[in-house]
């Protein structure tokens, strides 16, 4: 049992450690970067949407007890803007 709680306790500790978070990732990015670019930073979206203001990108990620957004919009294929937010 106590090795059980062990291995459970490094698991844990791991994943909040070890995972990279999509505002870190985010951090990375700038104006200018073309999609492709953003795609081996980021990886895939959980969503796109064109709209009259480009097309835009979004990432959620659910981490423990906070609930982060990253927006990336798109003109012409090149980065214009980045928004993040929790």
């Amino acid at each position: 049992m106590k090795l059980t709680l062990r291995i459970f306790g490094v698991l844990l500790v791991l994943c909040f450690v070890g995972c990279a978070t999509v505002h870190s990732k985010a951090n990375k990015v700038s104006s200018g970067m073309s999609q492709q670019q953003v795609l081996n930073i980021m990886g895939p979206p959980t969503s796109k949407n064109i709209s009259s203001d480009g097309e835009v990108w979004y990432y959620f990620q659910a981490r423990a007890f906070e609930y982060q957004t990253v927006f990336i919009t798109f003109e012409n294929g090149k980065v214009v803007s980045l928004r993040t937010g929790y």
